[in-house]
């Protein structure tokens, strides 16, 4: 039977403008217990290698009830039997609490198992969706709530000179008064029932009996992301501080494993496309009466989208930034140019992973709390070596 569908596939690359931390995996955080300081390194203790020491008669079965004391007095054994499962420190820290581990998925080949360190899918398609919408967006407003806890709450969303840019979509644009209202309205926005009948893709699409199904199985259904894997680079413990507007002082540090400055991931999204050649994810539909180009697809509208939000996000940070320390000197000033510069090129540059709630929200596009002295409430993490901002990436997308 003849395939009905072949699939387009897109090269993601991810380059470290700063050192970042990804962290998505159940053993994200390792706490002190688990870890031995030890020169340089903090060395992990790890069951199999502690196995392997008593099997060598290195220790005996007492001396299992505080290994840790063991290796602190005999630390000769730490290079032996745990230098796989060392992490490099940036400096000799010595009130270290936890770490927060860089992401990585095991490889299992015959009888070995390595970590490789990756930015996951997950994370790929989430910078999608924010791209996606980001192309649409116009304007939105955050309310800031203190309680028990501080929190922040999307108050509204105003969609991007909707009426002139999309044809018959009246119901489909409104102001979302409520987060719930928010995140039904997305799937009202990305596709509706009648709009995929008209191109003869309801049954593929599956489209639930109300309409309209959850974000994955609407548009991005048809997009399926991989881990962008490590390519070149390196890793290494830091103190991050987190800055935050709240209380206008630095809370309690951190300490990260981040991918240095510099370090290259690179993965792969791939697309469903029919053979008559049109993504099957087209957005056409929705440009039939405007000067817009007729096969624009999702990917082409995250892409554009994610241009649009980088320059919002690299000014508003820049903003805060140089309101939290007084006035941004030559160095962190010739940091932000250089993020524009990149965004001016045409450059998709973006902020990903523990580097603040600003990488997390769309609050860059809240006209009205950036036009404050002293805009919304934001936290945002800080190499304490360097005094700059984690986080930032430049994201690089091609057609393979």
């Amino acid at each position: 039977m003849k395939e009905k569908y072949s699939v387009k596939a897109y090269k993601i690359r991810l380059r470290a403008l700063t050192d970042f931390c990804v962290s998505a995996n159940q053993d994200a955080v390792l706490e002190s217990s688990d870890y031995i300081i030890h020169d340089k390194y903090a060395y992990i203790i790890d069951s199999k290698a502690v196995f392997n020491m008593l099997k060598d008669g290195i220790i005996s079965e007492r001396d299992l009830e505080d290994v840790k004391e063991f290796l602190k007095n005999n630390p000769e054994y730490l290079e032996k039997y745990f230098k796989t499962r060392r992490l490099e420190l940036a400096r000799n820290y010595k009130n270290m609490l936890s770490i927060n581990r860089f992401w990585r998925y095991l490889d299992v080949k015959e009888n070995e198992v390595t970590e490789n360190y990756a930015v996951p899918a997950s994370t790929i398609k989430g910078i999608l969706k924010t791209g996606f919408l980001s192309f649409f967006l116009e304007d939105v407003e955050y309310v800031y709530a203190r309680g028990q806890k501080a929190r922040l709450n999307l108050k509204s969303l105003k969609v991007n000179n909707a009426q002139a840019r999309i044809d018959n979509t009246q119901s489909l644009f409104k102001t979302f008064e409520s987060r719930e209202d928010f995140q039904k309205g997305l799937k009202v926005f990305y596709a509706t029932q009648g709009s995929w009948k008209e191109k003869g893709y309801l049954d593929e699409i599956r489209v639930a009996e109300d309409g309209f199904d959850s974000i994955e199985h609407d548009l991005f259904r048809t997009i399926k992301c991989l881990d962008a894997v490590c390519k070149e680079g390196s890793f290494i413990v830091k103190k991050v501080k987190r800055l935050s507007r709240a209380n206008n002082r630095s809370v309690l540090p951190r300490y990260f494993e981040l991918a240095q400055k510099g370090s290259i991931f690179v993965g792969k999204v791939q697309v469903s496309v029919p053979h008559d050649g049109e993504p099957l994810s087209s957005l056409s539909f929705l440009y039939e009466d405007s000067n817009y180009i007729e096969d624009l697809n999702v990917m082409d509208i995250c892409i554009e989208g994610l241009k649009i939000y980088s320059k919002k996000l690299v000014k508003a940070e820049e903003k805060f930034f140089a309101q939290k320390i007084g006035s941004l000197n030559s160095q962190s000033q010739n940091f932000y140019n250089d993020l524009w510069s990149e965004c001016e090129r045409g450059n998709i540059i973006i902020k990903i992973g523990k580097s603040g709630i600003h990488a997390k929200s769309f609050m860059s596009f809240d006209s009205n709390n950036l036009e404050k002295n002293d805009f919304f409430p934001y936290t945002i993490n800080i190499d304490d070596e360097n005094k700059l901002p984690i986080g930032w990436v430049k994201l690089e997308i091609e057609e393979e």
